[in-house]
């Protein structure tokens, strides 16, 4: 009796340290989640070097490190979107409208709550949460293992369970949040970019289709106002092309005036 009371005496004090010091009750991240971040930080590393190549026009050595950083985080958007416009500039239209569409579908997952930083921070509340719900059984066992107990247990270890269920009630509505955020529009950029690709492939109508959501997502985006009135240009449709200069100005977009005159005297013949 004395050894079972001795042992309730340790564990009820050890609680009562719990509930004194939260602190104590801490844990370190996860080795997942510490790999995960680390994960993250080597790839994107690579994507900034990538990219200030890019912005160098040192194409070779850009598409070196977005191709390392793909290696590390296939869904790395960024780079996907970056590594479309190295294929674009090679020559390549047809590897890179591969490399756009990977882009956007990524953007997509990243969008809808199955990104790579989304998943790690689910996975660490959960991990929290199991330990929270493992404190709660402990506690409640504990009130149950001796008719021992003095007023200040009767009330410290059932107030620590409630502050406990109340933490983990937290946990779950942050759970539910991860799973249900707010769609984020893919960027004007994505848009402009693939339809640049279709363009050179000839492929029209599908250009047209991708400068004008490029347009939707930025109503004053100035390449693609340009380029789909040179489409238009080209396919000789100079009633459509006075039409997008018109929506153009009435967004207050400043167009390259020497293709206006040209369009609008096109368009008088």
């Amino acid at each position: 009796m004395r050894k079972k009371t001795a042992t309730f005496l340790i564990l009820s004090f050890a609680l009562l340290l719990w509930v004194s010091h939260p602190l104590l009750a801490q844990k370190e991240p996860g080795q997942s989640q510490k790999g995960a971040t680390s994960k993250w930080e080597q790839a994107n590393t690579l994507f900034l070097k990538g990219k200030d190549y890019f912005a160098k026009k040192e194409l070779g050595r850009a598409e070196t490190e977005f191709k390392a950083c793909l290696e590390i985080l296939p869904g790395h958007t960024e780079a996907l979107f970056f590594l479309a416009q190295v294929d674009y500039a090679k020559g390549d239209f047809a590897r890179a409208l591969a490399e756009i569409q990977k882009a956007e579908a990524a953007h997509a997952a990243m969008s809808g709550g199955g990104g790579f930083v989304d998943a790690d921070s689910r996975e660490a509340l959960l991990e929290e949460r199991a330990e929270k719900e493992r404190e709660v059984a402990f506690i409640e066992d504990t009130l149950t293992a001796s008719p021992c107990k003095s007023d200040v247990q009767l009330v410290s270890l059932p107030e620590a369970i409630e502050n406990l269920r109340r933490e983990i009630s937290s946990i779950n509505a942050k759970l539910n949040e991860q799973w249900q955020p707010e769609p984020q529009p893919l960027p004007a950029d994505y848009f402009f970019v693939h339809a640049n690709i279709l363009f050179k492939m000839k492929r029209f109508q599908e250009a047209q289709s991708f400068y004008l959501k490029a347009i939707d997502a930025d109503p004053r985006h100035l390449p693609a106002y340009n380029n789909l009135i040179n489409l238009c240009y080209v396919t000789r449709d100079f009633e459509k092309a006075l039409k997008f200069i018109e929506q153009a100005e009435a967004n207050g977009v400043a167009l390259n005036p020497k293709l206006k005159e040209a369009i609008i005297q096109l368009a008088k013949k």
